[in-house]
């Protein structure tokens, strides 16, 4: 019974720590996030998500203009 009982605490004590865990990271990460906010940071970021999708838009239209190319050669 002993075992058991603490078997069921050791589980709860886990869970405990694993959520506590979690909101840890959550603060650390929206304490972050505020503070690059402020500093202007998430432009940045934004700014640079906005590129890579352009530069994915480009290769994309060239892997399809290559392979345009590659078809009609191929007839």
């Amino acid at each position: 019974i002993r075992a058991r009982s603490y078997d069921i605490y050791g589980g709860l004590y886990d869970i405990g720590a694993v959520v506590s865990q979690a909101k840890v990271m959550f603060w650390r990460n929206f304490k972050d996030g505020l503070f690059a906010t402020y500093l202007g940071e998430n432009q940045r970021n934004v700014k640079t998500r906005k590129e890579k999708a352009k530069e994915h838009r480009e290769k994309a239209k060239n892997i399809r203009e290559s392979l345009k190319k590659s078809k009609v050669n191929h007839e």
